[in-house]
Order: C-alpha cells, then structure tokens, then sequence
C-alpha cells in the first residue's frame, strides 16, 4: 500500500542526519511570527550551515539594522526550536548572518513571481502610434502596385455604396496584422513571419512545432 508523500519525508527527515534540514523548515514556517510581517517582507531564510542561519535581506540596510537585533532574534528562534526538537544541545543554532547578495538569486527565491505576458514565446510588442501611417501607406501601396491583399477584404469594385462597417473593421485588422509582420523573420520551415520568440525557443514557429510534436 503506497505511503503519503509527506509520510515518506517525515519518516526521512527523522533520522539523525536530517535535523539540519527539519529545523530549516520550521524556521521557514514561523520566521514571520519571530520578526513580524513588515521584516519578513524584506528578509528570507535562505540556509542553515554549521550551526548559523543564512538570512538574505532587501537592501543594506536591512542587513546593518537586522545585525544589531540577532541575538534577539536568535533567543526567540532557539526557544521555539528548543520547543520542538527538545534540549537546546540538539538544536545548536549559535549565530545568524544578514546580507543582501543572495536577495535576487533564483537558487534562493520562495516565491514564484507572475509571469508576464512579454515573457511569452510568441508575444509581439504593441505597434507604435505612428502605425497608422504605416497602415495608410499599406493601403495605397496595394491599391497601385502588385502588393495584395484579400480580395474580399477590399472594397467591391462592381458597387458604388461604400463598404459595410464589418467589412471596413475586417480590412483594418488585417492591414495591421500584415503591418506588424512585415520587419518579422521567417519560420525556417514554412517561411511564414514568425515572432524572434519562437524561433529562440523551438527553431521554428509554435505551428510547426506543434506539428513535431503531434506526429
């Protein structure tokens, strides 16, 4: 019969030579609770070597200030793991360092930070407001040169009334979409513009890679 994860760990971390880790994680749980919420917004835990907790701060400054107060800090978290562990020899926790050098570091972040919409593969960036000119310029430039577009996007030539509002909403989205991808580079595979995003990641464009990926 298959075991809870978190049974496996607890069995785990219970042998001697996990103790280390077990206080870490408490630490991690009741850090806010020993040095407040404001604290706890510019500080984060990020080990536990040699008896001394590592504490990575905002700024310097929080550093410096937190360094005058880790003895007090220190008493309040050897009570609280003196109240777990049992005597204060097992719990060995002498000294706590503050500093900002590990504050950005990704091997020591807790939080996962919301994933902006620029990070994806496939995002373009929004087209400058001088891009209504360039689409006017589209426009005439296919009304007298060899430069096509859709023919039923464009105007009937056998009637004279002017273009329904769909119609004209229909052109314009279609002139920007060819405006934005005019200065885009090719899909190696399909030659089709493709955003530098794609390329970076799968070498081609997320149409073809779905393809590998589905056959």
């Amino acid at each position: 019969m298959f075991k809870p994860l978190h049974h496996i760990l607890d069995v785990i971390e219970n042998q001697p030579g996990w103790l280390t880790q077990q206080q870490f994680r408490l630490i991690l749980r009741l850090w806010a609770e020993v040095v407040g919420e404001t604290v706890a917004d510019h500080t984060r835990p990020t080990g536990l070597d040699r008896q001394v907790l590592w504490v990575a701060t905002s700024s310097p400054v929080w550093a410096q200030e937190l360094g005058y107060k880790r003895h007090m800090i220190l008493r309040k978290l050897s009570h609280l793991l003196t109240q777990k562990f049992g005597t204060p020899a097992q719990v060995a926790l002498t000294d706590i360092k503050f500093s900002p050098k590990y504050w950005q570091h990704p091997n020591f972040s807790t939080k996962n930070p919301e994933p902006s919409l620029a990070q994806h593969p496939s995002y373009l960036p929004p087209l400058p407001e001088s891009s209504d000119l360039l689409i006017g310029s589209l426009t005439d430039l296919a009304q007298n040169s060899s430069l096509s577009l859709s023919p039923d996007l464009l105007p009937d030539s056998r009637h004279h009334s002017p273009p329904v509002p769909e119609k004209r909403l229909s052109q314009s989205w279609w002139q920007k979409i060819q405006a934005r991808s005019t200065h885009l580079p090719l899909c190696p595979q399909c030659q089709c513009p493709t955003p530098p995003g794609e390329l970076d990641r799968w070498q081609c464009c997320s149409l073809c890679a779905t393809k590998k990926w589905t056959y």
